[in-house]
């Protein structure tokens, strides 16, 4: 248990960095996997006293975790700390709690999958009694992706908010789905003003956008439910329905 506060305590400080900044500085995850790599040496005999069956088991799901997460950076789906967060916790803590059979790299990236449903829902529920007006005319989806600001807002702010219907500079419109990481708000900023000031959008012309919150506050939370309740929920719930 104390392996696993550790890591708790060394995923805190990035999510919040990366939830207000978008920024966290390479030095820290270098610094917290040297921090990861020694405490699990300090536990390695605890580590090897393992049934081996069950830490087969807790390698090949870590590896796959891994896999899927590199694999979804590398197409730009998620950004590095993502990466770096699932890194540590499947080096820190691959075991299990709670009586879980499966680890909890698995356990949290299932969570974290699941917790960051909650986002589409909410902007359903939004779009349908709010903002149903708006979808007219729009691919359906964008009810469960996002919610509509006005094209003076993203000439002048969009935060970490990112269009999900984009113009070129003839007024092509294309509908995208996702967005990449790597997009910077000031960039969204300069080509909205730009589309404004060409007069190929009207100030208030709605744009159906997304919001990039880090995927790392999704695992935190996936982290957490890991760790206190291991695979209960799920076994629960497939009781239920079953």
């Amino acid at each position: 248990m104390v392996r696993a506060v550790l890591i708790l305590l060394l995923l805190l400080p990035p999510a919040y960095w990366d939830l207000r900044t978008r920024e966290i500085e390479p030095k820290y995850w270098v610094l917290a996997g040297v921090i990861v790599a020694f405490s699990s040496l300090i536990s390695y005999k605890d580590i090897l006293a393992w049934d081996h069956r069950l830490l087969m088991v807790y390698i090949i799901t870590s590896l796959l975790v891994l896999g899927v997460l590199t694999i979804s950076y590398l197409a730009g789906i998620m950004g590095g700390a993502d990466l770096f967060a699932l890194a540590m916790i499947s080096i820190g803590v691959p075991e299990s709690y709670m009586g879980s059979v499966l680890g909890i790299p698995f356990l949290t990236l299932l969570y974290a999958s699941l917790a960051s449903m909650v986002l589409p829902v909410s902007f359903c529920i939004g779009n349908i009694i709010k903002y149903r007006r708006h979808l007219r005319n729009r691919p359906k989806i964008l009810c469960l992706l996002g919610l509509p600001f006005t094209a003076e807002r993203l000439s002048k702010n969009p935060g970490f908010w990112f269009p999900l219907e984009i113009y070129d500079e003839d007024g092509n419109k294309k509908i995208r789905f996702s967005f990449n990481v790597e997009e910077e708000p000031e960039d969204i900023r300069r080509q909205f003003k730009k589309l404004l000031d060409k007069g190929i959008l009207n100030k208030d012309d709605i744009i159906y956008s997304t919001p990039g919150i880090p995927f790392i506050i999704f695992i935190v939370i996936g982290y957490i439910i890991g760790i206190l309740f291991g695979d209960t929920p799920i076994t629960t719930f497939l009781g239920v329905i079953t």
